[in-house]
């Protein structure tokens, strides 16, 4: 069943809920200095927000997987992928790293990190980036990054020789079982469970609150 992930990504921004890892090691995506703009306690002005997700995404896009403490087999080219869709309120942009890292960030602000020290995120995560490697001949070198647009997916493939992009209507990729249709299935299996988390956490939280009252 697709994801309703506008409806979550809204939950993430007015609820401002953030899972974060417990340390960040060299393998956590590059934290932008502003990151510390949004916190638990109340959300950026919606400026700093964008600015934070932007810097992240460009720092990603730019990165290596060296900088990030990403070992690479001798065969292997694909160290991340991103995924990102648009939607008349913005752009959720899915990272999934070879190390089994993901997060969901939002272009309006707000997202969820480190997903590493989730199993079931990180199984996810490494069964995207396993599958993008398996289908590298469908991208295309990446020469610009602007934002999708509503209604179209976006798809790129962090590689050693630097990033691939591939695209398509969503509406398409939620029809195919192969190709970028599978590419966005096993995205999709990335948000289920980072979902999943949140869910816990809230849950958890709410239990919490219940036991002091």
């Amino acid at each position: 069943m697709q994801i309703l992930l506008w409806a979550v990504a809204a939950v993430l921004v007015m609820a401002v809920i953030a899972v974060v890892a417990r340390t960040r090691a060299q393998r956590s995506l590059p934290a932008a200095p502003a990151e510390a703009a949004a916190s638990s306690t109340g959300a950026a002005p919606p400026a700093a927000a964008s600015d934070v997700f932007h810097e992240l995404r460009d720092r990603l896009l730019r990165a290596t997987p060296e900088e990030l403490g990403i070992d690479l087999g001798a065969e292997e080219e694909a160290w991340g992928v991103v995924m990102e869709i648009g939607y008349p309120e913005g752009v959720a942009t899915v990272v999934a790293l070879h190390d089994g890292n993901a997060s969901l960030y939002l272009s309006t602000g707000g997202g969820v990190i480190g997903g590493v020290s989730h199993d079931a995120v990180r199984a996810a995560a490494v069964r995207f980036v396993e599958a993008v490697e398996r289908d590298l001949s469908r991208f295309r070198a990446l020469e610009d990054a602007p934002l999708p647009p509503p209604g179209r997916v976006r798809f790129v493939a962090l590689t050693r020789a630097g990033p691939l992009m591939a695209e398509a209507p969503e509406s398409e990729l939620q029809r195919r079982e192969r190709g970028l249709g599978r590419l966005y299935r096993y995205g999709q299996d990335v948000l289920t469970e980072l979902r999943l988390v949140l869910e816990r956490a809230e849950s958890e939280k709410r239990d919490g609150q219940t036991g002091r009252s």
